[in-house]
């Protein structure tokens, strides 16, 4: 009879180890499930594409600046003072430039992008937006000023 009984318990603590197995194999196939499930969401997430305007606001820079990309995808920038009343070197920039994979510009509304060392059409409507009448001549003589300097340092 005492055999029984041990033997009864022997197979019933081997019955409630299986299922306390069985339990703990489901919640760690659940937990390993759920964390494939939100790598998966998250890389999913990474794929979306960046709305730049999120990123990249006229807030982001504080002064209007001039990016002179030349033809080599070498690019330089400056501040004109022309734009920028009050602007002072000593005090820093407080500018910053992204590009895409394409090396192009990716910002807000305060830099000109200059290509090829030649102020298009597009850039002088821009540059007299920002200077209005009075002082879009002396702005453009400005820049022009800033990208000979900026071609003879390249030559």
């Amino acid at each position: 009879m005492f055999r029984r009984k041990s033997t009864l318990i022997i197979f019933l603590m081997i019955i409630v180890l299986a299922v306390i197995y069985t339990v703990s194999s489901r919640n760690e196939a659940s937990k390993q499930k759920q964390a494939e499930i939100n790598l998966s969401e998250e890389l999913e997430e990474e794929k979306k594409p960046v709305d730049e305007e999120q990123f990249f606001s006229e807030m982001d820079n504080e002064y209007y600046s001039v990016y002179v990309k030349k033809e080599n995808g070498e690019g330089s920038s400056f501040v004109p003072l022309t734009l920028n009343p009050g602007f002072d070197y000593s005090m820093g920039y407080s500018v910053s430039m992204s590009f895409d994979d394409n090396g192009e510009v990716v910002s807000g509304e305060k830099i000109i992008v200059i290509d090829d060392l030649t102020i298009s059409d597009e850039n002088k409507e821009q540059i007299k937006q920002i200077t209005g009448n009075e002082k879009y001549e002396e702005a453009i003589l400005e820049i022009e000023k800033e990208i000979s300097e900026i071609e003879k340092k390249n030559d």
